[in-house]
């Protein structure tokens, strides 16, 4: 299991990581966004969101950040450079078509963008859709 430091959750997205409003410090490690609501079925309001950050074992957490376990199992992935923010919604359909097309049995485990690099300036970024799988 990985490990996850949980910044927020049912935050608007930013990808400044933010923490009682301000830019959290001395935080690092790849950025995930785990989704724990499927959009298709939750209205867009209950649709919980963990903000995270890959911690190393052992990490402990303070001030409001909490250690969670993300669980093990098989994923899915898609791994993609996002230029515009409407690609996301077109990744994560690539990523399940090509799923469904595989046979590929969908999990109930929450689903994530891992973010390997973000340019703030201009918005581009490299990103893993991560969909939980059981095989």
């Amino acid at each position: 299991m990985l490990e996850y430091s949980a910044l927020m959750r049912n935050s608007k997205i930013e990808f400044k990581l933010r923490k009682n409003g301000n830019e959290a410090q001395g935080l690092q490690g790849e950025c995930q966004f785990l989704y724990h609501d499927n959009p298709e079925v939750t209205p867009a309001d209950k649709c919980q969101t963990d903000i995270a950050l890959q911690v190393p074992h052992g990490t402990t957490g303070s001030c409001g950040v909490a250690i969670e376990k993300l669980p093990a199992g098989s994923y899915a992935v898609l791994r993609k450079t996002v230029e515009d923010k409407q690609q996301y919604g077109k990744y994560w359909n690539q990523l399940i078509e090509e799923t469904i097309a595989k046979e590929l049995e969908l999990d109930q485990r929450p689903c994530f963008e891992l973010y390997h690099s973000y340019d703030e300036k201009t918005g581009r970024a490299g990103v893993s859709f991560c969909e939980a799988i059981r095989v």
